[in-house]
């Protein structure tokens, strides 16, 4: 993994990081809470590769409050966004977003829940 470092941990459970990828889009995702990590711009290529719109300039115009969670990059306490009663948390320093267990499906509607199922299917199903 070039240019990731050691410290990927979940920021809710601590647990590490499993890299997934599905046609070139690379995720980080906590197999025990289903949290996932998205770099910047990741998000938008999930949601464009789902037949929806790009979410991101909508995202940054959310409003914003402090998280009690860390960065799995950098370490430094993430934001915490809200928009259409979705809450995610964002990088301060422009990482990425950690979106909790069916955050992504919520924002992602558009047949998002199939190509996202499609997603992890593999790492969920190899490690029953």
């Amino acid at each position: 993994m070039f240019g990731r470092k050691a410290y990927n941990r979940c920021p809710v459970d601590h647990e590490p990081l499993v890299l997934c990828e599905l046609e070139g889009i690379e995720v980080d995702y906590c197999p025990r809470c289903g949290g996932i990590w998205l770099d910047r711009g990741e998000l938008d290529l999930i949601a464009t590769r789902a037949g929806a719109e790009p979410y991101e300039p909508e995202i940054v115009a959310a409003s914003c409050e402090k998280s009690s969670r860390r960065c799995p990059r950098c370490t430094q306490t993430m934001q915490t966004l809200a928009k259409s009663n979705i809450q995610i948390e964002r990088c301060r320093r422009g990482h990425g977003y950690w979106l909790d267990r069916g955050e992504l499906e919520k924002l992602v509607r558009k047949d998002g829940p199939s190509f996202l199922a499609d997603m992890f299917r593999f790492d969920i199903e190899s490690r029953k």
